[in-house]
């Protein structure tokens, strides 16, 4: 993108002290201008998705330090394992729960 970003500033530039056709001017612009948004899209495509990862790993994290917590593996229910794992329930009319998971995961089960 900087790469494009100081062909862009160069055309301008170029254009402000050098007379030249216009039209091929524009074109040049125009064509450096859609490379650059372009590029622009897709790194805020990939900076999204890395961020969606890096929140993903956090609670992955904070859920395995919980795991690792615990002296032995709880067989009953346990308020925290339960917070950490669990972003919410929804009971559904058709009398069956889904339950979100905080890494995204649904699982429906019947009532």
């Amino acid at each position: 993108m900087e790469i494009v970003g100081e062909l862009i500033r160069q055309c301008i530039e170029e254009n402000t002290i050098k007379v030249q056709n216009q039209e091929e001017y524009m074109e040049r612009y125009e064509r450096h201008t859609r490379r650059y948004e372009k590029m622009k899209k897709r790194y805020e495509t990939i900076e999204a998705e890395r961020q969606r990862r890096k929140e993903q790993n956090d609670r992955i994290s904070a859920f395995a330090a919980i795991l690792a917590g615990q002296s032995e593996m709880p067989i009953e229910f346990n308020d925290d394992l339960w917070l950490a794992a669990v972003d919410h329930a929804t009971v559904n009319a058709d009398e069956t729960v889904t339950f979100t998971f905080k890494s995204g995961i649904e699982i429906t089960e019947q009532m």
